[in-house]
């Protein structure tokens, strides 16, 4: 199986978030609360915990 380093998973994650950030911000008017509040509690968390889950398997190895 082909694992991706650390610093391309980082950085990929790091766009993700970013975009979605940025397509949030140019949304916003058009996307409902709960659109919002989604994309924003949910997809950007999970972001995040995929990202620390990734640091922690790389401590493992």
């Amino acid at each position: 199986m082909h694992y991706e380093s650390e610093e391309t998973v980082t950085e990929n994650l790091t766009l993700a978030r970013h975009d979605l950030s940025n397509f949030i911000a140019k949304n916003a008017d058009k996307l409902s609360d709960s659109d919002l509040q989604f994309l924003q509690n949910h997809v950007l968390n999970r972001l995040n915990i995929v990202h620390q889950n990734w640091i922690i398997l790389q401590d493992k190895r």
